[in-house]
C-alpha cells in the first residue's frame, strides 16, 4: 500500500509547468474565524501566525470551489501539530458534496496520541465518514514526524497522497487507496483541521488530464527500475 519515492520531478510540473487554481497562504491577522476565499461547511477555523488551525473541541471543514474537474489539480498543504492532551488531524476534502459517507474524499495525516507527532494517515468520505474506499483505509505511518509537505491528486480509480517530512521535494511515502469512482465527486475543494494542527500554504494546481498524470507515472516507473 505505500512506496516511497523523489518527488522532484512532481514539484517541477507542479510549480512551474502549470498554473496555481486556487491558493492561500493564510498570511492575515489572527482571527477565530478564517476569512479568505473560503466556506465552512462544520465546526470552526481560525487563523494563527499566518497559518489555519481548528478550533477547540470543532473539527472544522473549509472549502472553495474550482470552474473545472477537481480530477485534474494537484493538491498541495504543509502541516504541523503541537503536543496536545487529544488527537490532532489536517485533511484534503476533495470533490466533497457533504458531510456524509461516500460524498468526496477526506484524506487525512494524524497525531493520533497527542504527542505532537504525525504518526497515522486515513483514506474516509464526507468529512470523517467511512466507506467508498475498498482495501486498508486506516495505517500507520513509516516514520512519525512534527511536519510534513502533502500534496495529493486523483488518479483513475485511486487516490494518492504523498508526505513529505523535509517540505523540500525530496523522498517521501506516497499512500493510496482505491475505490474513487464509486464516489460522487462535486466541484468543491479544501481541508479539514481538528485539535493542534497547523495548515500554512494549501493550493490547488491544475495539472490536465492524463497526459501530465502519465508523465508523473513514467517518472515514478524509472525511479522505480533504478531501484532494483
Amino acid at each position: 500500500m505505500k512506496r516511497t519515492f523523489s518527488l522532484a520531478s512532481l514539484i517541477v510540473i507542479t510549480s512551474s509547468a502549470y498554473a496555481i487554481d486556487f491558493a492561500d497562504d493564510f498570511n492575515r491577522p489572527d482571527s477565530v474565524d478564517l476569512t479568505g476565499s473560503w466556506d465552512m461547511l462544520a465546526g470552526g477555523i481560525g487563523q494563527s501566525g499566518g497559518a489555519a488551525i481548528g478550533q477547540p473541541l470543532s473539527a472544522g471543514l473549509a472549502l472553495a470551489q474550482t470552474s473545472g474537474d477537481v480530477r485534474s489539480l494537484l493538491f498541495q498543504m504543509d502541516v504541523r501539530v503541537e503536543p496536545t492532551q487529544a488527537y490532532s488531524y489536517a485533511a484534503f476534502a476533495i470533490g466533497t458534496t457533504g458531510t456524509g459517507p461516500g460524498e468526496g474524499l477526506f484524506v487525512k495525516i494524524q497525531d493520533n496520541n497527542g504527542d505532537g507527532m504525525l504518526d497515522t494517515y486515513g483514506f474516509y468520505t464526507g468529512n470523517n465518514q467511512p466507506g467508498g474506499f475498498t482495501g486498508a483505509t486506516f495505517g500507520v505511518l513509516d516514520a512519525p514526524t512534527h511536519q510534513a509537505r502533502l500534496t495529493a491528486f486523483v488518479e483513475g480509480d485511486l487516490i494518492k497522497m504523498t508526505v513529505d517530512a523535509n517540505l523540500n521535494g525530496g523522498s517521501s511515502s506516497m499512500l493510496v487507496a482505491s475505490g474513487v469512482n464509486e464516489l460522487g465527486l462535486g466541484d468543491r475543494f479544501g481541508f479539514g483541521v481538528s485539535g493542534a494542527a497547523y495548515i500554512d500554504n494549501y493550493s490547488a494546481t491544475a495539472v490536465p488530464e492524463p497526459a501530465s498524470l502519465a508523465v508523473i507515472g513514467v517518472g515514478l516507473a524509472a525511479l522505480r527500475r533504478r531501484r532494483k
